[in-house]
């Protein structure tokens, strides 16, 4: 068993997670743990166990050793900010989000997320451009239509009312669709 795969206590941590058996989680977890020293992505994935579980204490505790990382990946960095977010760690996730944006600058979902956790922290202003931006890179997001729509007051000067009747038009046939777009 190599040292890059802790050792199986991930698999043992995963499979305890999704059943929610908090004990067999923590034990596989820190079994994995001193097995990967030096890899922070291991501390993401005990963040995330410890939040599945619903220690929420020791996840925001495990997730505030890791404030000042940023990750090389692009994945991790949106998967940790993910779980940031989830922890009530707005100003983090926001970080977080921008560093993923960062790395791959035209995924949507991420100008998205990064909308979400401006809009929580009431920057208007930037959630507002973040959305925006998810928008041009994914125009039919009905969410992201949907959370646009929410952030500031619609008038009849200024309004949303031109790229949703195009969203529309494109999901022409999509019945489902165009009623989330109305």
């Amino acid at each position: 068993m190599g040292t890059d795969r802790g050792g199986g206590g991930e698999r043992g941590s995963v499979r305890a997670r999704r059943v929610k058996e908090r004990v067999v989680a923590d034990r596989q977890r820190d079994r994995a743990l001193p097995l990967s020293r030096g890899k922070p992505e291991w501390l993401v994935k005990r963040v995330e166990c410890l939040g599945v579980v619903g220690d929420v204490e020791a996840a925001r505790a495990t997730a505030e050793q890791l404030s000042g990382h940023l990750f090389e990946s692009v994945g991790l960095s949106a998967a940790f900010a993910h779980r940031l977010s989830r922890l009530g760690m707005f100003d983090a996730a926001r970080r977080h989000y921008q560093h993923a944006i960062e790395l791959d600058p035209d995924e949507s979902q991420y100008h998205y997320n990064l909308a979400t956790v401006e809009r929580f922290l009431g920057n208007i202003q930037a959630a507002n451009d973040a959305v925006t931006r998810s928008l041009e890179l994914r125009p039919d997001d009905d969410e992201a239509h949907l959370l646009r729509a929410g952030l500031v007051t619609q008038t009849t000067e200024t309004n949303n009312v031109d790229s949703l009747l195009a969203a529309y038009t494109r999901a022409d046939g999509q019945a489902r669709r165009q009623v989330k777009l109305c």
